[in-house]
């Protein structure tokens, strides 16, 4: 059994166990139903659930994203514990005032979580970067045109491209330096050239440039 395929479901469900088991704590807590308690309690919870639906495969993760996802287990987690501890706390006040203290509380680890989490709202990505390794070894002398040959091909490649997508160029040889960095079709090529030394060939040092620029 792939124990790896099974730990998206695990966590989803144990995240709805503990919500209800939240849920019912708090409602049954002694003293008056305070249902706006249990409510927000229960809405801090709420993104580390969306994170194991995402998990899952169940919710596409598109327009809500979460810049560190563990971020929100730890919000559930602090909202539990306040929720938990306003809920033993004997009520001298008003209704409506430990209402509106309860959502204020609630409301304030909500924010803090938001803010350990990083949530991002926007469209799906779907943008592809390009970049191109371009040697400038002494073997390269040998190849006709070839800075001009390199001029076209990039070219049309950003013909293909979308508005969104983004090319740039990695030079390489005995090491490897960005020449012209990731940007929209639409932005001019940067205008420098970078020297590096021609004695080598080392394209392993181009992937590893490319890679840091993506």
């Amino acid at each position: 059994m792939n124990v790896a395929r099974l730990a998206p479901w695990i966590a989803l469900a144990a995240l709805v166990v503990f919500e209800a088991l939240l849920a019912r704590a708090l409602w049954r807590a002694p003293g008056p139903k305070r249902a706006v308690l249990v409510a927000s309690t229960v809405l801090a919870s709420l993104p580390a659930l969306y994170i194991a639906l995402v998990w899952a495969g169940l919710v596409e993760g598109d327009w809500l994203r979460f810049a560190r996802p563990w971020g929100t287990l730890v919000g559930a987690g602090a909202s539990a514990f306040i929720g938990l501890r306003l809920a033993a706390r004997p009520r001298r006040e008003k209704a409506l005032r430990t209402a509106l203290f309860d959502l204020l509380v609630q409301t304030a680890a909500l924010c803090a979580m938001g803010v350990i989490a990083g949530p991002e709202l926007g469209r799906p990505l779907d943008r592809l970067t390009v970049l191109v390794a371009v040697d400038r070894s002494r073997s390269i002398d040998r190849v006709p045109n070839a800075e001009a040959r390199v001029r076209q091909e990039l070219s049309v490649a950003e013909l293909g491209m979308r508005a969104d997508d983004r090319v740039g160029t990695v030079v390489f040889a005995a090491e490897a330096a960005t020449e012209d960095p990731p940007r929209q079709r639409s932005t001019l090529a940067a205008p420098q050239r970078m020297t590096v030394g021609r004695d080598a060939s080392d394209l392993g040092a181009a992937i590893r440039r490319a890679l840091s620029e993506i």
